[in-house]
C-alpha cells in the first residue's frame, strides 16, 4: 500500500497526513513515512507538495487537499513570516494554486479543509473508507492527532519538523476559517478575488 498526500501547501496536507498515520498504526500495519518525493519499498505513506511524475505513478492512493486562497496565502505569511513585498500576490497565488490544479485530476480523494473544520468526524470516516477501513474509532483518530500536536508544541523548542507527524510547533493555531484577514489588508483580497475569481466560484468560495 502506497499512501501520497499530495497538492496545494498550507491547506490541511499535515494534518491529513496524521490522520491517515494514526488510522495505520491503529490498524497495526507496518509502514515507512516522510516528506519526501519517492515512496519507499514496502508500504509507505508519503507527503509532497511538489509534482513527480514517479510518484504519481507509483501511489496507490492519491490524497490532495484544497483550502480557500486567501486561508492559503494568509497561514503562509503566519507560518513563514515572509515579509510583504519579497513575492508578488501573483507569485503566491500561482505557487499554491499550481499544486492543486495539477494533482487534482489524479486524486483518490479530496481533503477540503473547511469541511473538516465543520465536521471532522465525517472527514476521518471518508479517510479511512476510502483505504477500505471501515471499523475507524474516528473521535480516537482525532483524540490521538490533537494529543500529538499538543505534546509537539509544548515540548519542541527548535521550529524544524518533528518525525514523524511533520508537525512544527508554529504550525499549529485553531485553524479559523477566514483568518485570512488578519494577514491581507483590503486591496490585496480584492485583487485576490477579481483576478482567481474562476478558481475561487468554481469552488464555492466566491
Amino acid at each position: 500500500m502506497k499512501i501520497l498526500v499530495a497538492g496545494m501547501g498550507r491547506s490541511g496536507s499535515t494534518a491529513l497526513f496524521n490522520i491517515i498515520r494514526i488510522i495505520l498504526n491503529k490498524k497495526n500495519i507496518n509502514y515507512k513515512s516522510n516528506y519526501t518525493h519517492r515512496h519507499e519499498s514496502g508500504n509507505s505513506l508519503i507527503k509532497y507538495h511538489g509534482y513527480d511524475e514517479v510518484l504519481k505513478n507509483t501511489s496507490d492512493y492519491i490524497f490532495t487537499t484544497k483550502r480557500e486562497l486567501k486561508d492559503c496565502l494568509g497561514s503562509h505569511f503566519r507560518f513563514t513570516h515572509e515579509p510583504k513585498g519579497k513575492r508578488t500576490l501573483k507569485e503566491l497565488c500561482d505557487q499554491y494554486l499550481h499544486y492543486h490544479i495539477i494533482w487534482e485530476k489524479h486524486s483518490t480523494y479530496e481533503f477540503v479543509y473547511e469541511k473538516y473544520k465543520k465536521d471532522p468526524v465525517k472527514i476521518v470516516k471518508e479517510v479511512a473508507s476510502v483505504l477500505h477501513f471501515n471499523d475507524v474509532n474516528e473521535k480516537e483518530v482525532l483524540e490521538e492527532l490533537e494529543k500529538q500536536t499538543k505534546d509537539i508544541t509544548k515540548g519542541n523548542k527548535e521550529n524544524g519538523f518533528q518525525s514523524p507527524t511533520l508537525i512544527f510547533k508554529n504550525h499549529v493555531t485553531n485553524g479559523e476559517i477566514g483568518s485570512y484577514k488578519n494577514h491581507l489588508n483590503e486591496a490585496e483580497i480584492k485583487w485576490i478575488n477579481e483576478n482567481y475569481k474562476d478558481w475561487l466560484t468554481k469552488n464555492n468560495y466566491l
